[in-house]
């Protein structure tokens, strides 16, 4: 029969540092905000310390369309925004971010951390498509 742990052991436990869990959220709204939406991920990555996936599934498949009223915010953790994930996309971007009313020098996408990727997107009618301030070879 063992004993139960004493205090010491207790303390011990607590000082140990935990592992962040990654997480995937997965976009399935085409609008500019609210839940499930590009800046909500963005948003929910953000607050996860692990290294998350974002992920596409906007109205079961196909090209959509993003209308961004404002700049997204920018991605501050580690993290991989693959639009390849829609259903349907078989090579060429299905997800498109239009900036049209997001103001003037918004920024479609921006890294502001190293171990980030961004992969399958049209942008258009921004000002900064992507901008990396992470050190060179995230995408």
């Amino acid at each position: 029969m063992s004993n139960p742990p004493s205090p010491v052991d207790n303390r011990l436990l607590a000082a140990l540092p935990t592992l962040a869990a990654a997480a995937t959220y997965t976009v399935t709204s085409a609008n500019d905000s609210g839940t499930n939406t590009l800046r909500w991920a963005i948003q929910q990555a953000n607050a996860n310390a692990g290294a998350d996936s974002i992920v596409f599934n906007i109205g079961g498949g196909g090209g959509r369309n993003i209308a961004l009223a404002t700049a997204l915010p920018a991605l501050t953790g580690p993290a991989s925004i693959d639009a390849t994930t829609q259903p349907g996309y078989a090579g060429s971007p299905l997800i498109q971010l239009d900036g049209l009313n997001a103001g003037a020098g918004a920024i479609g996408l921006q890294l502001s951390t190293s171990g980030s990727s961004i992969r399958g997107f049209s942008v258009m009618r921004l000002d900064w498509p992507t901008k990396s301030s992470s050190p060179i070879g995230d995408t």
